[in-house]
């Protein structure tokens, strides 16, 4: 039996990507233990993904990761990959012990490394074999060139979907996700405010806004308006039935943007940085509207929308 640690303690969205690979290595390695390093955040949706073993860091203290590399050292995985840099990830792949470990590996923290070129790093491979993922390709390919490496040729991989039934919930014409962690993806509440109002008042929309309850404690102190309902914090399965059945979605590049994209959504997705391909799996459906700015200039936002005819079949 196979045994494949993956490393994920980036933002929800990375996770749930690193998730596309489950199928796969399921498919390839008929008998198999899949585990994943991730974080507390990430338990909502791991716990429904499929792994066997989940290893949540909570407070990343150098006591609990010391406790978890002890243990996954003691596993003996033969394969360890990281998908995505970031300085834990890196940290955690280095330490951790496999006969083969592939990953991508950064120590200096990049925000833009989604902008940069980036080296695949493998054990059994001198470094001047190593793979580049190009910023122009699509955040799964980073995932086929790691398992390429791993004898898994050619791999088919698509963004992951969940194996349960739709949770019962109201149906809407637009779900909207306007929060990130990302200070340079945020959407500022003003403009939140404003595009609230215009998608609910004068365009008669049914919506639901996606968020945190601190996020949502922001927005429900000034709009109030008919056809606006606030989902605060929902579980996976909630989450996944309000996007999958809404008519259109819309956010910035968040998890639920994500969501979206794996479950063929019409999607508006509001960008700061130049890689809807690389965010996407692929176009088919899906709008862009580029901003510099939290503070969107919403007349450019709709007259955007009224071009494309985005709400257009939206009752």
């Amino acid at each position: 039996m196979k045994k494949i640690l993956l490393i994920s303690t980036n933002a929800l969205g990375d996770t749930y990507l690193v998730c596309s690979v489950l199928k796969t290595l399921r498919h390839h390695f008929e008998k198999s233990q899949i585990d994943i390093i991730s974080s507390e955040s990430a338990r909502f949706f791991l716990n429904e993904a499929g792994f066997d073993n989940l290893y949540l860091i909570k407070r990343k203290s150098f006591s609990e990761v010391h406790r978890i590399i002890f243990k996954i050292r003691n596993t003996g995985y033969d394969f360890v990959f990281n998908f995505f840099p970031l300085h834990m990830n890196t940290s955690l792949f280095k330490l951790s012990k496999a006969d083969e470990k592939i990953g991508f590996v950064n120590i200096i923290k990049k925000k833009s490394w989604h902008n940069d070129e980036d080296t695949l790093r493998i054990k059994s491979q001198p470094k001047n074999k190593a793979a580049i993922w190009k910023p122009e390709e699509n955040y799964l390919q980073r995932m086929r060139l790691a398992l390429n490496y791993a004898g898994i040729k050619n791999a088919q991989i698509t963004k992951h979907i969940f194996d349960f039934e739709d949770e019962a919930c109201g149906t809407y014409d637009i779900v909207a996700h306007f929060f990130s962690s990302d200070a340079n993806r945020q959407i500022g509440e003003d403009s939140i405010k404003e595009i609230l109002n215009e998608l609910c008042i004068t365009n008669k929309k049914k919506v639901c806004l996606i968020g945190s309850k601190d996020e949502l404690k922001k927005i429900k102190g000034f709009v109030t308006v008919s056809g606006l309902h606030f989902e605060e914090s929902p579980g996976i399965k909630k989450l996944v039935s309000l996007i999958k059945n809404c008519k259109l979605y819309i956010g910035v590049d968040s998890f639920p943007l994500h969501i979206a994209d794996a479950y063929g959504v019409k999607t508006l997705g509001i960008f700061y940085y130049k890689n809807e391909k690389s965010v996407f799996q692929n176009m088919d459906n899906k709008f862009i509207f580029r901003t510099e700015s939290a503070a969107i200039d919403t007349k450019e936002f709709f007259n955007f929308i009224k071009k494309k005819q985005i709400l257009s079949g939206i009752n």
